[in-house]
């Protein structure tokens, strides 16, 4: 059975497991309903929340039809049970389900990885020894001892003869190459004309063309290797001596310069090269968190991959990172991710394609949990489609994590990272210092702000939007407090009033 063929197969048993679970709860819920009608009328059955099977970002709490496509909205299933397994960015498997998805884990690991880098250069003068014969005085040229570009001179040849009213003989000041020559028998000149250029090709320099995603792995003092066509069979070596700090807005690349010995004479200026460059990431006392190349679900704008939850076989959640370089077979991972975690890497795209059935956060949708916003779907004139407010632990989470940042209490703020990071896919868990946990902090105020004021008439008290222009350097960023005393979390006791309050978010009658 060939790949594409089972990847079909698993799609179809999740919709088929989708039908059924609404099928009898369905049944089930008429059925509890009836009994409980019978026995205390004043339980009220709340609607259940809507979608659309094909575009599962819309979202709304009753009957309807989609505002892209104009299909009938269906209720969303509910993966959570009577135990709240899943979060809004889970996918539990069973084993048979693991096997026909083809998943395969690896973990996240530190390690040293290599790139190898291919860029292509020509050859130049060393604008550093060459030499310029300039005249000394006015006169005429009365007789030229070098009459051709390409000659080869020693220090203290005659060049020319000057007349300025005495005779007078030009000699080369260093042994290389003439390559400029300015004047001809006869000619006039004045006092300062540049009449000769030499140049010495003991040394020459290579320029090389480097594309943007090339520089991080460029160092000066780097060995490159590089080969010549006009040279074939030899490889010749040099070193990094200058990358230029700024771009070329034309080419898109940086011109990078090599200084290589050439005592053999064999590299001529002009000729092309091909450079090829061994570079390696960190060191043995430090080396870089990695993960296989094959992991990321990449979407242009961010990077996504699936995370085995540990202890809880079968149960894998939407992970946003952020990626470093890519090395060979291997990204490098900024963020996102600890060490020892197990990644998806076969087999995600069907777990996302699974999750994008079930309207929950996926590759294509952004980290907000019940408010997933789709990338890049048609614009449905409905900013604020209407939602449910986020749960009553999640509230309480995100604003134990604001109390914990405005006292720049690192472990409190932990503590609310399994509940937000599993709401909203982010990765507070993995804040090493109380700079990472702010900027999480920023991402997860975006979703639950963009819950909050989806769903604000059905909001009980009001809730207030507060932005600070200080924070990260001046970008500026907001957040969500409980009254409208302003408490800074991204300063913390250092700057605690800093900000204005910008929105009251519900609590209107």
């Amino acid at each position: 059975m060939d790949k594409k063929m089972k990847s079909m197969i698993f799609i179809f048993c999740v919709i088929l497991a989708f039908l059924l679970g609404f099928l009898f709860r369905g049944g089930a819920n008429m059925s509890q309903s009836t009994e409980g009608a019978g026995r205390s009328p004043a339980i009220v059955s709340h609607p259940a929340e809507m979608t659309c099977s094909m575009h599962p970002q819309i979202r709304q709490s009753k009957h309807g039809k989609c505002a892209i496509c104009g299909m009938d909205l269906i209720p969303v299933r509910n993966d959570s049970g009577s135990g709240g397994e899943c979060g809004a960015a889970e996918l539990k498997l069973s084993k048979a389900a693991e096997k026909l998805a083809e998943i395969e884990m690896a973990p996240v690991e530190r390690k040293l990885v290599s790139s190898e880098i291919r860029m292509l250069g020509k050859i130049g003068y060393n604008e550093e020894t060459l030499s310029y014969v300039n005249a000394k005085f006015s006169g005429r040229v009365n007789s030229l001892f070098v009459k051709s570009l390409g000659v080869s001179v020693k220090k203290g040849d005659p060049l020319v003869e000057l007349n300025s009213g005495l005779l007078s003989t030009v000699t080369s000041p260093i042994t290389g190459i003439v390559i400029e020559k300015n004047v001809t028998s006869g000619d006039v000149f004045e006092r300062g004309e540049k009449l000769f250029t030499i140049a010495d090709l003991d040394t020459v320099w290579i320029n090389i063309e480097a594309y943007e995603s090339d520089l991080p792995w460029l160092k000066l003092g780097q060995e490159v290797e590089f080969t010549a066509d006009a040279c074939p069979g030899r490889k010749f070596h040099g070193r990094i001596s200058l990358i230029q700090p700024f771009l070329n807005e034309t080419t898109r690349t940086v011109n990078v310069r090599l200084v290589v010995d050439n005592h053999e004479g064999l590299l001529k200026p002009g000729i092309f090269v091909n450079a090829v460059i061994q570079s390696k990431m960190g060191d043995d006392v430090s080396p870089p968190l990695v993960i296989p190349a094959t992991a990321p679900l990449l979407t242009g704008k961010r990077a996504v991959v699936y995370v085995a939850v540990p202890g809880r076989d079968g149960v894998y959640v939407c992970r946003e990172i952020t990626l470093g370089p890519r090395a060979g077979d291997y990204f490098i991972v900024e963020s996102g991710l600890k060490e020892g975690e197990n990644v998806v890497v076969s087999g995600s795209f069907k777990i996302d394609s699974a999750l994008q059935i079930m309207g929950k956060s996926s590759m294509m949708s952004l980290s907000c949990g019940n408010g997933a916003e789709a990338l890049g779907s048609p614009d449905t004139g409905n900013d604020k489609m209407k939602n449910a407010p986020p749960p009553d632990d999640i509230s309480t989470a995100y604003f134990n994590l604001h109390k914990a940042l405005f006292t720049n209490n690192l472990d409190d703020a932990l503590k609310s990272a399994a509940k937000l990071d599993g709401r909203y896919s982010g990765a507070l868990g993995s804040s090493k210092d109380l700079k990472a946990a702010r900027e999480n902090f920023e991402k997860i105020s975006k979703c639950f702000y963009k819950e909050l004021s989806s769903s604000s008439e059905d909001l009980k008290k009001p809730f207030y939007k507060v932005f600070c222009p200080m924070a990260f350097d001046g970008r500026g960023a907001f957040w969500v407090q409980e009254n409208d005393e302003v408490r800074n979390p991204y300063f913390g006791p250092d700057m605690p009033g800093c900000g204005e309050v910008q929105e009251t978010i519900g609590g209107k009658k």
